[in-house]
């Protein structure tokens, strides 16, 4: 079922900042509201639901025609892998949001499904974990410094 709860305010931010970010035209901006949402022309129209599925698409639209990788915090993330507070020796959830923070930043990969399975992919091959979820708190540090390399471009692996 989609939430019904009229757009946010941090929303509403997020999509102008995106809109503004990759050079979108207004005009352009207006008319993929119309198109999916007939009779709506402006995001403050939007439900959460729908304002979600509007960002989305003109990242979409960013990436594929004017070639700009765009990303946004994502409030409904703040307790993802919160079910996995607590365990002894293994990474918290904090840094299991950091790390897939820093993925979203290295990721070609725009889909936010595969962008997990690719996320999940590197784990498996580069430190022999089959996922994320796993990642004892003593390699964090190492996950982290490889993906900071990858993100700045060394050749260097941080092993």
């Amino acid at each position: 079922m989609q939430n019904m709860a009229t757009i946010t305010s941090s929303q509403i931010k997020i999509i102008h900042t995106i809109v503004k970010k990759i050079g979108m035209p207004d005009a352009e901006y207006r008319l993929i509201i119309e198109r999916v949402w007939p009779g709506k022309k402006s995001c403050k129209e939007l439900t959460e639901f729908e304002a979600e599925r509007l960002i989305k698409a003109i990242q979409e639209v960013g990436y594929n025609k004017y070639k700009v990788k765009t990303k946004y915090y994502n409030p409904y993330n703040k307790k993802k892998h919160n079910d996995l507070a607590g365990r002894e020796e293994m990474a918290s959830p904090a840094q299991l949001r950091m790390i897939e923070g820093m993925w979203a930043d290295v990721s070609y990969v725009t889909d936010e499904i595969k962008r997990e399975q690719a996320l999940r992919k590197f784990v498996e091959k580069k430190f022999h974990i089959s996922a994320l979820r796993f990642l004892p708190a003593r390699m964090v540090e190492r996950v982290v410094k490889t993906l900071q390399a990858m993100k700045f471009g060394r050749k260097r692996e941080a092993a």
